[in-house]
């Protein structure tokens, strides 16, 4: 779902950020950029939340931030390592096929089906289009908060 963002801020200190900005090394870009992507993102993590199934919690607890490795990026998942338990996050957003197994003496166990158009399929999605424009809004005036905060931070007046 990666879609092509043209984000324009506006600000009076614009270019000496901009400028700053550029001679920053690779890793302190990223961590700048991770910074503001995260703050963005709040709106949409809570949106995903809310609608979210609510069977046990699990799926609805797990849903949050990813930062990828080597990379400016973060990914909105549903987390499944340390202690998250939302490995099912895909079987809930797209459904599955008509589940059974067969036991030793030949019954078979229907063991049931996840519905993709009932209301919990697609919870996902729903929750990304729905504040789209929002984060698009929020990213521009956290990358220059954050940009701020580091060149203050460290000094590089």
């Amino acid at each position: 779902m990666s879609k092509g963002v043209n984000i324009e801020i506006t600000a009076p200190d614009m270019l000496r950020l901009e400028k700053m900005f550029q001679k920053l090394e690779y890793n302190d870009q990223r961590s700048v950029l991770i910074s503001a992507f995260r703050k963005a993102t709040r709106p949409t993590v809570d949106a995903v939340r809310s609608n979210a199934p609510r069977k046990t919690g699990n799926l609805k607890r797990s849903i949050g931030i990813l930062t990828a490795r080597n990379e400016i990026a973060v990914i909105l998942a549903a987390r499944r390592n340390s202690g998250f338990k939302g490995w099912h996050g895909h079987l809930v957003e797209f459904g599955t096929r008509e589940r059974s197994y067969t036991t030793k003496k030949g019954n078979v166990h229907r063991t049931g089906r996840m519905d993709y158009a009932k209301s919990y399929g697609g919870f996902f999605t729903r929750g990304v289009d729905s504040t789209s424009s929002e984060v698009q809004n929020i990213l521009a005036d956290e990358w220059y908060k954050s940009t701020d905060r580091f060149i203050r931070k460290h000094g590089l007046r």
